[in-house]
């Protein structure tokens, strides 16, 4: 094995990965791979491509895959058949470790048969049918899973808290909250959300063409899926890396996150009137709600927690 390690991280296909992604599955894409460019060119040690959708950041070091090449191509199955070619094509033989942030089963099952190392983070719920891989291959030597957050009732996967980039998303010296911000998908979500902005006389912000500069305009950001995914809420720690407090329910994870009066506000689901009366007592910027992602969610606990997971498959 060489000193420096050579990376592959796989991500998921269903939409390109850059700073402005708005599924969690990209955004986490998006920061551990710029969080290891940062590392190499800063300590060195380590080189890693993002295998990612046509289309993604460029300020990567990026490799492109087409998923307009496969029908219906956001699919589960179809996202393997395409990773399935990449890998018989050789693309990835000259990795030591293949870190796979897509939920891919057969693709997993076709590197290890090839000798490969690999190492997956966890983005499925407990329920999803691939969860059934784990036990499957827990006894693999160069396999090895991790978890990007304590699962309930299970504690399996070694748990490695993804990061945010903290010179992107940052606390603005003259700051006007101008707005309430909300990324859900519509639908009833989307109508409590315009309920808490009349509240709050404020007006409802949906689409990003900006990240940081919208994040930085915000009075308060609106974090409302009903049920806890195995992914952190990435979009409201970026919120709090620029200062602005977060509001959502106590049953979606967000309380992991807010735990304390000044950095947000979470109340039981459904309860929208009791979310924007406490989220206008606390909607006004503050650097005490950057201290939390600053402790939990920093690039170079995250990249040390991996490389020490990258060389134990390869010992």
């Amino acid at each position: 094995m060489a000193d420096s390690l050579r990376v592959a991280i796989l991500a998921g296909l269903s939409e390109p990965v850059g700073p402005e992604s708005r599924s969690l599955e990209a955004v986490l894409a998006f920061e551990i791979a710029s969080a290891f460019k940062q590392t190499a060119r800063e300590i060195g040690g380590i080189s890693v491509d993002l295998v990612a959708r046509r289309g993604s950041w460029r300020g990567l070091p990026l490799l492109s895959l087409d998923p307009d090449e496969v029908p219906s191509a956001d699919s589960r199955a179809s996202q393997e058949a395409l990773y399935t070619q990449f890998i018989l094509a050789d693309m990835l033989r000259d990795y030591d470790v293949i870190h796979c942030l897509a939920p891919l089963v057969a693709t997993i099952q076709i590197l290890l048969s090839r000798g490969s190392a690999v190492l997956q983070t966890w983005t499925v719920p407990k329920s999803d049918p691939a969860a059934e891989l784990i036990p499957a291959l827990a006894r693999h030597a160069r396999w090895r899973c991790s978890a990007l957050k304590p699962q309930h009732g299970y504690d399996g996967p070694v748990v490695i808290a993804p990061c945010i980039d903290l010179s992107r998303f940052t606390v603005l010296e003259i700051h006007e909250p101008k707005y309430v911000l909300w990324l859900g998908d519509g639908g009833r979500e989307l109508r409590v959300a315009r309920a808490i902005a009349r509240r709050l006389t404020l007006p409802l912000l949906t689409k990003i063409e900006c990240a940081e500069r919208d994040l930085q305009g915000a009075a308060v950001f609106l974090d409302l899926p009903a049920n806890p995914g195995p992914i952190p809420p990435l979009w409201a720690l970026r919120a709090l890396a620029c200062g602005v407090p977060v509001g959502g329910w106590q049953q979606s994870g967000l309380s992991e996150v807010i735990d304390s009066p000044e950095a947000g506000a979470v109340v039981p689901a459904g309860e929208w009137r009791q979310l924007a009366d406490r989220l206008r007592d606390i909607a006004a910027p503050s650097p005490l709600r950057r201290q939390i992602v600053l402790r939990r969610y920093s690039r170079r606990a995250m990249v040390a927690r991996y490389m020490a997971e990258y060389r134990s498959l390869l010992v």
